[in-house]
């Protein structure tokens, strides 16, 4: 009999598309849950604005095995544990590096996390239209929340045979999407730039909240607010961005009060958002981007 297929919603609306993170305070708190859930631990896992759900390190599986030791059993049902070692592998892309001439290198976490998006997207991994993702162990007929169908799991996990799990193989479905990576090369650099451009702005709306009616007037605390954030978009901003935002970082832990702290964020800020706010009408031609912060993130392609 074949078994019946479920789904699960992990971090995400109806209508929520995977490329743009809708709020990088609702990221960083998927990501502490990522984290826990899968088992992996933070430094298991890459998150970026970039992608509006953090994925694995495929770099931690063992070898090109689809197990992960460290992997929590009951997480097994999510597809991102599960793609094909040919599609999580690195491609070698050509690329700039310090403004010199393009050479080729390794893809970027932003990179590979907009391919994954794209692909998880087009290939049903992930229905936007609900905001739910395909239950990997439903389909050989195991029950995430059943204690021995989870003991099996784990079994599997450890290197035990399992001709059900052994068969869970999702090559044919992805190698059908090998254009998107192209895709993803053409259009990663529009998408930094966007999702720089909607993180600044939620970052700066914060900012003004912080110093708001009915908020702390505690110098020390606000200023320990405004640390975090800056943190917060350490993490999830692009890679070519995190050296700025850590000076930023440091400026601000300096600076005199809290007020003064977050007048160093907010101009730094508002020029990320003016340089980069019209590649998202560019990215209008190809995507549904959320038009302010809190309406969700981009659908797949058209």
């Amino acid at each position: 009999m074949t078994p019946t297929t479920s789904r699960i919603a992990h971090f995400a609306e109806p209508g929520t598309g995977l490329l743009l993170c809708s709020s990088i305070f609702d990221l960083d708190d998927h990501a502490e849950s990522f984290a826990g859930e899968s088992g992996l631990g933070h430094d298991g896992i890459l998150v970026s604005a970039v992608a509006n759900t953090p994925v694995p390190d495929y770099v931690g599986r063992a070898g090109d095995s689809l197990r992960w030791p460290e992997a929590e059993a009951a997480f097994m049902w999510h597809p991102l544990m599960w793609l094909p070692d040919d599609l999580v592998r690195r491609r070698r892309v050509f690329a700039e590096v310090d403004d010199s001439e393009p050479a080729e290198v390794a893809e970027s976490d932003e990179m590979l996390a907009v391919r994954l998006a794209l692909v998880c997207s087009a290939t049903g991994l992930y229905d936007p239209a609900d905001g739910t993702w395909l239950d990997v162990l439903s389909t050989v007929g195991l029950d995430r929340t059943d204690p021995t169908d989870l003991a099996r799991v784990r079994s599997w996990l450890d290197g035990g045979p399992d001709p059900s799990l052994d068969q869970i193989d999702f090559t044919d479905l992805t190698d059908r999407c090998e254009q998107l990576c192209d895709t993803a090369r053409d259009i990663t650099s529009a998408v930094e730039d966007a999702a720089v451009a909607l993180a600044a702005r939620e970052a700066v709306t914060a900012l003004a909240e912080f110093f708001g009616p009915g908020v702390s007037t505690d110098d020390r605390a606000q200023h320990v607010s405004v640390l975090t954030l800056l943190a917060i978009l350490g993490d999830l901003l692009p890679e070519w961005l995190v050296d700025d935002a850590a000076a930023l970082g440091e400026a601000a832990a300096g600076a005199q009060d809290a007020p003064s702290a977050a007048d160093m964020a907010s101009r730094w800020l508002n020029g990320l958002a003016d340089r980069y706010d019209p590649t998202i009408e560019v990215l209008q031609d190809m995507f549904e981007v959320p038009a302010r912060i809190g309406e969700g993130a981009c659908s797949p392609p058209r």
